[in-house]
């Protein structure tokens, strides 16, 4: 091994047990046998060889991702595949892949961060255009590709984390756990997917109607009274009313405890009892 591989392996070594700000150069260099010139010859400064190193490593993960995500018109099958290639490449490079989560959760002004934001932006950016492949077949994304794709890559990362930590040793997951692993992943992600697609088009479909319940009932402008009356059942023969006007969703508040007019609102947990009943 030559004095730049040597160097890139200590380092990251060095980066993975202790983080990338607790590492000094002269660390770094001792732990490779070489001087601090050498370090700065070959990569200029340790922002450098950071720069160096995650480049080295991820532009491998990035070329996998490219392959995994190309749609051909089976969505399960696309996920599945992007889902495995995060988490081969994670079991065989878990420590670069730890110290890449460990970087891009740090500080915003953190030269760690600013080193891995870009390679992060180029992942995510990846499931988007697979997202914008498959709307066709998803449906009612609604310009949310965005966020589904932050949803999926969160979530893979999550197992993967987990997976590791069970496995101590990241490397020696079987195949037949990786393959149930990766199911995992895209079945639940479907699930969530679906379930939230199916929330926004009912949302973005509803009539909404918004009834005032103090005012329809009756209500004592004051919330002072000592016994409990039941007035919610009093909004119920609206409701023939309200369908034959096309509406298809009620919004039924200030229902909170409050003092007069609802919307003074003292407590968010607790209705007012002696209103409702």
């Amino acid at each position: 091994m030559d004095n730049r591989e040597r160097i890139l392996q200590c380092a990251l070594e060095l980066f993975y047990a202790k983080g990338y700000d607790a590492v000094g150069v002269q660390e770094i260099a001792q732990k490779a046998g070489i001087t601090k010139p050498t370090l700065y010859y070959y990569f200029g400064s340790k922002y450098g060889l950071l720069e160096t190193l995650l480049t080295k490593h991820f532009t491998v993960l990035n070329e996998e991702l490219e392959r995994a995500s190309f749609y051909e018109g089976d969505v399960g099958a696309t996920l599945y595949n992007i889902a495995s290639a995060f988490l081969d490449y994670a079991m065989r490079n878990y420590k670069v892949y730890a110290l890449l989560m460990a970087m891009f959760y740090s500080a915003k002004e953190n030269e760690a961060y600013r080193a891995v934001k870009p390679l992060v932006k180029k992942f995510y950016s990846q499931s988007v255009h697979f997202f914008d492949a498959a709307e066709h077949e998803l449906g009612n994304m609604n310009g949310r590709q965005e966020q589904f794709a932050i949803g999926f890559i969160g979530l893979i990362n999550h197992y993967i984390l987990l997976a590791c930590d069970r496995e101590g040793r990241p490397q020696q997951i079987s195949e037949e756990k990786k393959a149930g692993t990766c199911k995992a992943v895209y079945v639940r992600y479907l699930q969530l997917r679906w379930r939230y697609l199916q929330m926004g088009k009912w949302y973005n479909e509803a009539v909404f109607y918004h009834m005032y319940p103090l005012g329809m009932t009756g209500a004592p402008k004051e919330n002072k009274e000592t016994e409990t009356v039941h007035r919610l059942r009093e909004l119920f023969p609206w409701i023939d009313h309200l369908k034959e006007i096309g509406v298809t969703a009620i919004y039924i508040g200030p229902l909170f405890e409050s003092s007069t007019h609802g919307y003074d609102t003292k407590d968010y947990k607790k209705s007012r009892q002696k209103t409702w009943g």
